[in-house]
């Protein structure tokens, strides 16, 4: 049996804007317009044609910010998610989020979407 390939994808961006939805998505195939905010990372893997995908959705609350800068080491992709109905969510990409990941990731992610 070869061995799996373990791949590591984080999904950041401001509360509320559909990261854990998108993740629900992906992960399970379901979705839930009542979902909770995300106050805590979560991690979620599945496995798909020999890879293992942990896949870290993480807080967007201002008070995770600190602790979110951990999860970006050896990510190979980083999704940076954004409500197309919330302009300031796009900024926040834009003018924070953007340089966390350049600033705090040690090693280049492969991917940032």
């Amino acid at each position: 049996m070869d061995k799996e390939n373990k791949i590591k994808l984080v999904f950041l961006g401001e509360y509320q804007n559909g990261k854990t939805s998108i993740v629900n998505r992906l992960v399970n195939n379901t979705y839930n317009e009542s979902v909770i905010s995300t106050f805590e990372p979560v991690l979620l893997t599945f496995h798909y044609n020999n890879c293992s995908f942990d896949i870290w959705d993480l807080g967007g609350q201002k008070r995770c910010r600190a602790l979110n800068r951990v999860f970006f080491n050896k990510c190979h992709v980083i999704f940076m998610v954004y409500s197309i109905n919330d302009r300031r969510t796009f900024d926040e990409i834009k003018n924070y989020y953007y340089n966390e990941v350049i600033n705090y990731c040690t090693s280049e992610p492969s991917i940032i979407v």
